[in-house]
């Protein structure tokens, strides 16, 4: 989970540093066949955590719309790029 370190990092030192993350999964797709806790501990830091990250980059527009939908956060607002 280096992403939730380099948020929480970026918070502890009060700096303005931008950071990108690319996604490589459909995150709904990959959690479909986990159970419930692990479904809830995987999204959890993703509710919590990517609505502070600047950009985030998608491999297709599907992906970034689930992303958006489980992180709770406008698809706009942190501009999806899919390549």
């Amino acid at each position: 989970m280096l992403r939730c370190a380099a948020v929480l990092a970026r918070g502890l030192a009060g700096t303005d540093t931008r950071i990108v993350m690319r996604l490589g999964t459909h995150l709904s797709t990959a959690m479909a066949e986990k159970g419930t806790v692990v479904r809830w501990l995987r999204f959890g830091p993703i509710r919590r955590l990517y609505p502070r990250v600047d950009r985030i980059v998608a491999i297709s527009a599907g992906g970034a719309d689930d992303t958006a939908r489980i992180a709770g956060i406008a698809r706009a607002s942190r501009s999806f790029v899919t390549p």
